[in-house]
């Protein structure tokens, strides 16, 4: 999701990132790393917790935005600590949690603790659904006929395994790809 970040001329930056897996010299050669090279890295949730969120004003604390990029087995858990912590403003990634159970609590949780809860459209960042609009016109500029019918394929993300079904895992991403490049609404 970095990239979205580094973009120019949106009203907002990026204050840390947390991630177990990215390494300084990793961070700076991606598109974040590049455009806001300054971005403190933690290796874990406590140590961003104790090292940047607690040592916040409580006016900048509230005005914190947490975004979880993770798979959907790993969001509810990870939002309810965010949450519990005092984060009050979380964008989540579809689908946001594993089942309606999930779902309910996560929804408590929020409204008791006056949370906000967005979940993000990531097609909406991305310069994916514009070449995939410029191929399907091509494709069906020289068939000349108009496109009717998708098929979409399910596969593994970077071969790794969901336990969530792909229908469930994918299916929101490729309504809202398609609604972004125009072929549905």
């Amino acid at each position: 999701i970095g990239p979205k970040y580094a973009k120019r001329g949106y009203p907002w930056q990026v204050a840390a990132v947390v991630d177990p897996q990215l390494s300084p010299g990793r961070f700076a050669a991606s598109v974040l790393g590049r455009a806001q090279p300054e971005t403190p890295l933690f290796p874990s949730f406590e140590a961003w917790h104790d090292s940047y969120f607690m040592r916040l004003a409580p006016e900048l604390r509230a005005r914190q935005v947490v975004e979880i990029p993770l798979k959907p087995e790993l969001v509810y858990e990870q939002a309810l600590r965010y949450l519990d912590a005092g984060v009050r403003q979380l964008i989540l990634p579809k689908p946001v949690v594993m089942n309606e159970t999930q779902l309910a609590d996560l929804t408590r949780r929020v409204e008791l603790a006056r949370a906000k809860a967005a979940v993000a459209s990531q097609w909406y960042y991305s310069d994916f659904p514009r070449i995939i609009a410029r191929e399907i016109r091509q494709i069906a500029a020289e068939r000349a006929a108009p496109l009717l019918r998708v098929e979409i394929e399910f596969s593994k993300e970077n071969g790794l395994a969901y336990a969530t079904p792909p229908a469930l895992l994918e299916l929101p991403h490729v309504l809202q790809l398609l609604s972004s490049i125009g072929l549905v609404d």
